[in-house]
This record gives structure tokens, C-alpha cells and sequence, in this order.
């Protein structure tokens, strides 16, 4: 299984509340939240400057997700 979870450069701050108060918290690599964090980067980048943000992946061994 994969997951997903939206990265900064370190220059960057952000408040301490929203999606980013968990300084990326790790999501599963499904249809809406790879969408909903591609929009919050789209939005922080064209914010911050380009490749200020960007979506980590990673994979998870022994871990499937349930059908």
C-alpha cells in the first residue's frame, strides 16, 4: 500500500492550524485525498513560489488496505 502526504521546503511557514499543523500528516494513496493535497499544493506553490510543495509518497510493506 501506498501513502501520500504533502512536503515543504524548509524557508517556508505555515499557521499552526489546517492540513499543515501536522507537518504532513501521511494519508492512503486513494483517488480523493491524492486530489484534495494535489490542490493544496497547486494552491501553496502559485502562494509560495514554484516547487515550494510537493506530494511525498512512500510504500508500506505487509499493509493492504481492506476491500
Amino acid at each position: 500500500m501506498k501513502e501520500i502526504r504533502i512536503c515543504w521546503t524548509p524557508d517556508i511557514t505555515h499557521e499552526p492550524r489546517g492540513v499543515f499543523r501536522d507537518g504532513g500528516f501521511w494519508y492512503g494513496d486513494f483517488d480523493e485525498p491524492r486530489r484534495a493535497l494535489a490542490l493544496i499544493v497547486n494552491t501553496e506553490n502559485a502562494k509560495h513560489g514554484a516547487n515550494t510543495h510537493w506530494i511525498e509518497e512512500r510504500t508500506v510493506e505487509g499493509c493492504e488496505p481492506t476491500a
